[in-house]
């Protein structure tokens, strides 16, 4: 994990507002999707919201359905489970 300080240009109403130079040196696009909190030792973490899939826990090969994401095998097991 890279431990980058920074200061955020704006806390307000609980959005953080962070520069494009510093979501540059974390790798980040200004659409990716992000999760702030604050850990044990009262640091803020920010990291990247990955999609997995809502049953099994997969990252790889994900359809969405209904703004779940949802992996091909689990699809594959729902669709034999509705057929019976």
């Amino acid at each position: 994990m890279q431990n980058i300080t920074f200061y955020p240009t704006t806390m307000n109403g609980g959005n953080i507002i962070i520069d494009r130079s510093t979501l540059e040196k974390l790798d980040f696009n200004t659409d990716d999707k992000v999760i702030c909190f604050v850990n044990s030792d009262n640091d803020l973490v920010i990291k990247k919201q990955k999609s997995i899939c809502i049953f099994c826990g997969k990252t790889n090969c994900l359809h969405t359905i209904s703004q779940a994401s949802i992996c091909s095998s689990c699809k594959e097991e729902l669709k034999a489970y509705s057929k019976s």
